[in-house]
């Protein structure tokens, strides 16, 4: 992508309109250059939405799914005598699925994966095989039900459904039809979180194609209120900005925009028309509110006389539920760190026959209430990294040098071979189980944060320590090391203000996924 405030002769004599399609790129007002390529090349037409796609493909998976499981039940589970009552509940599970809105939400959803759906699916099957039973109770075909090969069954099937969901996700990821055509509407700095969010997180296959920002005045044309021609982030092609104006109903015909992300406030009445407008076409259209990450875990749409109202639940600690959340870990570290003692072991050896020094590093940093301890991790690094860290400080991904945020480089020469792999792995991180049984931290919570990370917090922010810091949390699936120091504390502070119990389970299973992926492991 480019922006360009020189006039191109092919787009000077357009007599129609201001913006002009091009092969990949449309040119807008003759001084902008948008890039319409999606990261993946394209190998055919491309379809009008990626939604219908990917609910065919999502059907036909729970097809193969449903069968597959349902055989298993007529072989393993002597259900063989019933086999007219099996080939109902094929068709039957699906139309449960779609009164359900199971594939419908899956598919137009962006942050949609098999966690967020194990839910449905599970209500699905519980739902679907309830009306098995009936209808094979009502037709003679099942006159005693045996509770233990049922209940393997419906495992068995809720297995078998997830990993369709999985496996179709995953090659759909991997097709140039997943990708959506976006274009964030908001305020500068809005503009900019969403950029780097979505740049960052490129699994969600949405490709931001222009920023729309306030439009000010200069030499009686219309230019974005803060000057700049683009936004840009590390590693990424910058995202042109084109300022808000008359033209921006064509510009999202002609960029074949299938997303629309309002972030902050609409600025203008004609983005409120614009939102009307889009409504009822094939445009996705995504409310960011600029409150939103504040609260966004307790979030609750409801109606009131048939109007949208967003109501936010109160976020007391349940001293309960903090019990329960520290027996939890307790349990959790303490089995996790019997089974996987030959883990241990073997990466300890590994670390000592590598490089000479200590197997473990042990750092000091700030927990729950502002109390320092010690974090134990495997030594990834050389001896002399901390004498070597100015030498490599122009280095730092988040800029800064040594002096602010965080201190975090790609391909860190200070890493040794096996230290390497830890990192990638995240084995260097297992050594933690250790200060989780002591209490110093939890499975899931806050980062921990060194002395001079939590010097450079003030204000709100301080509530982020009212929780025990954790292995794992919103920073460790959002990115990682790739978040920004700032934005890491804004995830961690919505963690401290919006936990749960449940979502602590669903962090659990997030970090396995982020862990196998590899984002941002450096």
């Amino acid at each position: 992508m480019s922006a360009t405030s020189e006039s191109s002769s092919a787009t000077a004599t357009s007599p129609v309109s201001p913006l002009r399609a091009l092969d990949t790129e449309v040119v807008i007002d003759g001084r902008f250059t948008i890039d319409r390529t999606p990261p993946v090349p394209p190998r055919g037409p491309r379809p009008a939405t990626r939604d219908e796609r990917l609910r065919r493909a999502l059907v036909l998976g729970d097809f193969v799914a449903i069968t597959l499981a349902a055989i298993l039940q007529a072989v393993a589970n002597g259900f063989s005598k019933q086999w007219p009552l099996l080939l109902l509940a094929v068709p039957l599970w699906l139309v449960v699925a779609g009164v359900r809105d199971l594939y419908r939400s899956g598919a137009w959803r962006w942050d949609h994966a098999g966690l967020e759906e194990f839910g449905s699916i599970l209500a699905v099957t519980a739902q679907w095989g309830l009306i098995s039973l009936v209808v094979g109770w009502a037709s003679g075909m099942v006159s005693v039900v045996k509770v233990g090969p049922l209940a393997i069954g419906w495992i068995v099937t809720v297995a078998a459904v997830l990993l369709a969901h999985a496996f179709v996700r995953a090659r759909a990821r991997r097709q140039p039809w997943y990708w959506e055509n976006a274009i964030v509407l908001g305020a500068p700095e809005q503009n900019d979180r969403v950029v780097r969010r979505l740049s960052r997180l490129r699994r969600l296959g949405v490709h931001v194609v222009a920023c729309v920002e306030p439009a000010a005045t200069e030499n009686g044309d219309p230019v974005a209120a803060s000057g700049r021609a683009v936004v840009r982030y590390p590693d990424r092609l910058p995202v042109p900005i084109v300022p808000d104006g008359p033209q921006l109903m064509a510009l999202l015909r002609d960029l074949e925009v299938d997303r629309v992300v309002v972030a902050g406030p609409l600025q203008s009445e004609r983005q409120r028309d614009l939102i009307i407008g889009l409504a009822d076409h094939d445009v996705h259209i995504d409310l960011m509110p600029e409150w939103g990450e504040l609260v966004s875990a307790r979030l609750e749409v409801r109606q009131l006389a048939g109007v949208p109202l967003l109501s936010i639940p109160c976020g007391t600690l349940d001293p309960m539920s903090v019990r329960i959340k520290r027996a939890f870990d307790i349990v959790v570290s303490a089995t996790a760190l019997v089974l996987l003692s030959p883990v241990l072991v073997a990466c300890a050896v590994a670390i000592k026959l590598d490089t000479p020094g200590p197997v473990f590093f042990r750092q000091r940093r700030v927990g729950k209430d502002d109390r320092r301890f010690e974090v134990l991790k495997f030594r990834s690094m050389y001896v002399d990294a901390e004498a070597r860290k100015a030498e490599v400080a122009e280095l730092n991904y988040h800029g800064g040098g040594t002096s602010f945020g965080m201190f975090k480089i790609r391909k860190d020469p200070r890493i040794t071979r096996v230290g390497g792999f830890l990192r990638r792995t995240s084995l260097d991180e297992l050594p933690q189980l250790v200060n989780v049984l002591r209490g110093e931290m939890s499975l899931v919570g806050p980062r921990p944060l060194i002395e001079s990370e939590h010097a450079q917090i003030s204000g709100r922010f301080r509530r982020r320590s009212a929780i025990t810091p954790g292995v794992t949390g919103l920073w460790q699936v959002n990115g990682r090391s790739e978040v920004p120091f700032e934005e890491m504390i804004s995830l961690d502070l919505l963690y401290a203000a919006t936990w749960s119990l449940r979502r602590d389970l669903k962090l659990l299973a997030r970090t396995a996924s982020a862990v196998l992926r590899g984002d941002g492991a450096y």
